[in-house]
């Protein structure tokens, strides 16, 4: 069967304490449904900035933090649960850290090209620097394989988690997924990504992984910003040239009558929030991101912020804050960062 959406429910949650929120939805079928979410934060300490999102059960949204403040500085997700009617599957998990730098899980074998994957993280408790053991790539590496994997240094410890969803559409005239990794080589701003098959930019929207042996308080060279430039390109930048960087891009075009809106927006040090129009959409079945999954929920970007790893300078919520105006917002705003921003219209009902 092809692939047909049947609802979009989206919603915004402030999370100012240690533990779980439980946001309730209607009832939606857990094998056709997934969550997409970003997040923005102002802490310092990783484990404050991080929450795992994930769909639990058939009508809740669950938020999780684990941190060893008493009393964490407040995040904000904002998420959107994606249900299909027919013509998907979705898998989904959570895997604890195994004491080294890559978690293989086993799936129901899929078509890799039908496939794309989401996974968003929570760091350890103690965690207090923002590097190899909470960034990660996560990719198919077998059909029946999902693979979550860090740089050589990484170290995934017990203490931290991993939400996966692994979402196959049933037609393959519906999607097309390509992925391609590359390197942003030391001292290096940027990095070109050529897509093997060229795509249709505006039924095509991109989820960056990164990950990279980097530590320390400059975290503008390991927060990037990802952008397809055209149909063939996919460009990523860093505003801070340091150690490499591995990232690992999907792109997922749609061919179900998905259409998608993207670009790039710069907010300068002190400003939180901007609005960018964009051509109208249907609120009731759109979505908003990022391009780049960092710090796991895909809400990142890239900043010239390197006094402390606070993540939050360049994680951002993104909100279609009505038809015609996507809204991104940030926390931290000591430096300046640059994000790019996609609103994924889901495709209606086909009558």
């Amino acid at each position: 069967f092809g692939a047909e959406l049947a609802t979009v429910q989206s919603g915004q949650t402030a999370h100012a304490t240690n533990g779980v929120l439980l946001e309730p939805i209607t009832t939606v079928d857990p094998s056709h449904a997934f969550v997409m979410a970003s997040v923005r934060s102002s802490s310092n300490e990783v484990a404050d900035s991080s929450a795992r999102v994930r769909l639990w059960g058939d009508s809740t949204v669950e938020i999780r933090r684990v941190t060893d403040a008493g009393t964490p500085p407040p995040v904000v997700v904002e998420w959107s649960v994606i249900e299909y009617g027919c013509g998907i599957d979705v898998q989904r998990g959570v895997v604890v850290g195994n004491g080294t730098n890559q978690i293989d899980v086993a799936i129901n074998a899929v078509d890799v090209n039908s496939s794309f994957v989401l996974a968003n993280a929570l760091a350890e408790s103690t965690a207090a620097d923002f590097g190899p053991n909470e960034l990660f790539l996560a990719e198919l590496s077998a059909p029946d394989t999902l693979s979550i994997r860090g740089a050589t240094s990484s170290v995934f410890p017990a203490g931290a988690s991993f939400a996966w969803q692994v979402v196959t559409f049933q037609d393959s005239a519906d999607i097309d997924v390509q992925t391609t990794s590359s390197t942003i080589g030391a001292g290096a701003t940027s990095d070109t990504l050529t897509l093997a098959t060229p795509v249709d930019p505006e039924t095509t929207f991109l989820t960056t992984f990164v990950n990279t042996d980097s530590a320390g308080p400059d975290i503008g060279e390991r927060l990037v910003r990802a952008r397809l430039v055209d149909a063939a390109t996919v460009v990523v930048d860093r505003s801070i040239g340091g150690d490499p960087v591995d990232v690992q891009v999907q792109a997922v075009s749609l061919m179900d009558g998905t259409t998608v809106r993207h670009g790039t927006v710069d907010l300068s040090t002190g400003q939180s929030t901007r609005a960018v129009t964009i051509n109208p959409v249907d609120l009731s079945r759109s979505t908003a991101i990022s391009t780049v999954a960092v710090p796991g929920l895909i809400a990142g970007g890239m900043t010239d912020h390197f006094a402390d790893d606070v993540v939050g300078e360049a994680s951002a919520t993104f909100v279609v804050t009505d038809p015609a105006t996507v809204t991104i917002t940030r926390d931290s705003t000591a430096s300046n960062a640059s994000f790019g921003w996609q609103v994924i219209e889901w495709a209606g009902p086909r009558w």
